[in-house]
């Protein structure tokens, strides 16, 4: 157990070693990470969520107070993220002797209520393909209508994954955490792609600098200008909107679940059941199933009850 001076607060970490805290947290949540066939920490998560901690490490006043202060004025959604966050790392931080204390230990994150999402129509759809674009913008509009990709899985996409015949529509896909997987798309898209390849060799779809795919962040930005010329809104929903219809479409068609879930991506089944939008049609059509036909018969005396 590491043990340490402490001549301010007796559970307070000594300010000149709020780094050296951190990093051996980095270390140890990687270490798991790894334990778990995961790859390591994505720098989005050193750049945005890493200085929370360090912030209330170098406040000069407790660190209670200052959780107390950060969630002031915040969403339900943010405040949950965070307090995770914060137990995550106190726990850590006892069990390894950075803290005498986990005085997060009965915090208890907000109930976060689900917000009913959008999903696309085929008025929508028509709208969008209306609006004129760049080919980088079609190819991820269309990757997105035909397999719901995901953004940074459209730029990483390379030449020696499209088809190598023209008989064959299917791609494969570059996915989170290594994962690849294949999805079906139109031939238009494919030769869409292919085109922009021969037009101009490299080695990624959509590339920023030399050999290396757009950031996610900037395919977003692409993704955003075509929404506002077509007038819509994607606030707080985005290109993920687009994934959750192509789900959605799916499953409304009778496509298997599994089936849905390998082209999704998902690892887990309950991971494609949240992105299936059932609206008040979807559950009218339960009326038109064959039970209900013969209950409408029986009760109204055209069927012969048993005895």
């Amino acid at each position: 157990m590491l043990t340490m001076e402490r001549t301010v607060d007796s559970d307070k970490i000594p300010i000149d070693k709020a780094d050296e805290c951190i990093n051996a947290f980095i270390k140890y949540i990687n270490e798991e990470r790894a334990m778990r066939c995961k790859p390591p920490i994505t720098n989005h998560f050193r750049v945005n969520t890493i200085p929370r901690i360090r912030d209330m490490l170098c406040d000069n006043c407790g660190y209670m107070e200052h959780i107390q202060k950060y969630i002031v004025g915040k969403q339900k959604s943010s405040i949950s993220t965070y307090i995770v966050l914060m137990k995550h790392f106190f726990r850590w931080a006892k069990e390894y002797g950075w803290v005498d204390n986990n005085i997060v230990e009965r915090m208890k994150p907000p109930t976060v209520e689900q917000k009913p999402r959008r999903i696309l129509t085929e008025a929508d759809i028509r709208k969008i393909f209306s609006i004129s674009m760049t080919t980088y913008q079609r190819i991820i509009l269309q990757l997105l209508v035909e397999a719901g990709c995901r953004r940074h899985e459209i730029a990483g996409i390379i030449l020696d994954d499209l088809p190598k015949d023209n008989e064959s529509q299917v791609i494969t896909i570059h996915g989170k955490g290594g994962k690849i997987r294949v999805c079906t798309i139109s031939q238009n898209t494919i030769n869409l792609i292919r085109d922009s390849f021969t037009k101009k060799p490299r080695k990624y779809l959509i590339e920023q600098g030399v050999g290396k795919p757009m950031h996610p962040v900037n395919v977003s930005k692409l993704f955003d200008d075509v929404m506002k010329s077509a007038k819509i809104k994607t606030v707080g929903d985005g290109m993920h909107m687009f994934r959750r219809s192509f789900i959605t479409e799916l499953h409304r068609k009778g496509v298997p679940l599994a089936t849905i879930q390998k082209l999704a991506g998902h690892a887990n089944m309950h991971t494609t059941f949240g992105y299936i939008h059932v609206n008040l049609t979807d559950i009218e059509k339960v009326y038109e199933l064959e039970i209900f036909q013969m209950l409408n018969n029986i009760y109204e005396g055209k069927a012969k009850l048993l005895d």
